[in-house]
């Protein structure tokens, strides 16, 4: 594991930042009102990024828009980020934050 950045997971109380870096696709936990990891770097080998909901209702929007998961409380939502251009796609639960810096948010960077 690699530390890379920090993000705020829940609005006044800063959580270390969980970066991850595999050459396996990546899933993210979608539970507790917390993204985990709340940072990922897709790897070149497999730009596919899957959210596994385990507990609450949730859902994954994007900033930048386009495609978004719907509210789940099971179920699983991938998005291949090959296709799209180098740089950081902001996202956030709009059930649990108000904002993409403050609440349950994270971020995918595609390098």
């Amino acid at each position: 594991m690699r530390i890379t950045g920090f993000l705020p997971a829940v609005a006044l109380v800063a959580l270390a930042c969980d970066s991850t870096t595999n050459s396996s696709p990546a899933d993210i936990d979608v539970a507790s009102d917390v993204f985990t990891p709340s940072l990922y770097t897709v790897p070149a080998t497999d730009m596919v990024v899957t959210w596994r909901w385990s507990s609450g209702r949730h859902n994954v929007t994007f900033e930048t828009g386009g495609v978004a998961s719907g509210d789940y409380t099971l179920g699983v939502f991938e998005r291949d980020f090959g296709p799209l251009a180098a740089g950081t796609y902001r996202y956030r639960c709009t059930i649990h934050s108000s904002s993409f810096t403050v609440g349950m948010v994270g971020s995918i960077v595609k390098p």
